[in-house]
């Protein structure tokens, strides 16, 4: 079974990486580059807008530790008949 996900945004470690190599990270692995978003710890490639996945129905969040290096953060479609209340 394939699950249906977007990338969100992908993080780079700036202590381990420049902003080059992220770049050729990035093309290699066919992701967009538009803006770096620079925090005092990583270097952030947008690739969607969290408005935009929450129109689409992307609302389920995940982070996931690519390496010691990247991380990604990764959205879910919200899908109401996999939650159980505690009524069922």
């Amino acid at each position: 079974m394939t699950t249906e996900y977007k990338v969100q945004y992908i993080m780079f470690d700036k202590t381990k990486i420049n902003i080059p190599d992220a770049y050729e990270w990035l093309i290699k692995n066919k992701y967009k580059i538009s803006k770096v978003d620079e925090t005092a710890t990583h270097f952030r490639f947008r690739q969607y807008e969290i408005s935009y996945l929450t129109i689409i129905g992307y609302t389920v969040y995940k982070t996931i530790l690519v390496d010691d290096i990247i991380t990604m953060v990764v959205a879910y479609p919200y899908n109401k008949s996999k939650i159980k209340t505690a009524i069922e």
